[in-house]
């Protein structure tokens, strides 16, 4: 039997874990107190058998907002972390960052992450490189194709303003579907005349 000991990770669903040079690293998760942003490491080469874990606190850049569900990679001694599942406010709202679903109350949104961020373990530093092309088209590699209902929600989101008199007669459970889509299509709608703004202001700015 191995022993655990130190700062063990608390029990979360959705955690990333990779190893590096005989380290384990566990990063990020959800939990009852909500998403995580903490990574831990552990030896898997000790010969005492007691494994000692630690969390990384005393480390450089920003590291990801707190997030589960997201994927890993490594190349030499660095992780590489790709999307993930978690919320932002809405001021925190960017073009990498997918809204599916919103709590207007507390202007909270969740949505999926299309960011990437690398971690040297090294010099333990966080970084983020800049993507090329728009970081949206890298969400393929976390959904699945469209399904009809799936366009069908889409269209009716979008068109919501046309469609009010009739979405209050659908279903309980498809209307609960259908104002989902609708709090996303908001919210897109909401950061591309905000982003179409910017530019226009930029413009102003440099003329």
């Amino acid at each position: 039997m191995h022993l655990m000991e130190g700062e063990l990770p608390t029990s979360m669903s959705g955690s990333c874990g990779a190893s590096i040079n005989g380290k384990l690293y566990i990063f990020g998760g959800f939990d009852d107190k909500g998403y995580s942003n903490r990574l831990y490491y552990v030896n898997l080469r000790t010969k005492t058998g007691t494994y000692r874990w630690k969390k990384i606190t005393n480390f450089k850049g920003q590291p990801p907002t707190p997030r589960d569900k997201l994927s890993c990679w490594v190349y030499k001694d660095r992780l590489i972390y790709f999307g993930g599942y978690g919320c932002r406010k809405h001021n925190e709202l960017s073009d990498c960052f997918d809204v599916h679903d919103a709590f207007w109350e507390g202007q909270i949104f969740w949505g999926w992450h299309n960011d990437v961020h690398v971690f040297d373990t090294t010099t333990q530093t966080w970084s983020q490189p800049a993507i090329r092309g728009h970081c949206s088209d890298l969400l393929i590699f976390q959904t699945q194709p469209y399904s009809l209902l799936r366009l069908c929600l889409d269209c009716i989101g979008k068109n919501a303003a046309l469609l009010r008199n009739q979405i209050p007669c659908l279903p309980s459970k498809l209307l609960q579907e259908v104002l989902k889509k609708i709090t996303f299509w908001a919210a897109v709608t909401h950061r591309q005349e905000r982003k179409a703004e910017t530019e226009r202001q930029s413009q102003l700015n440099t003329t």
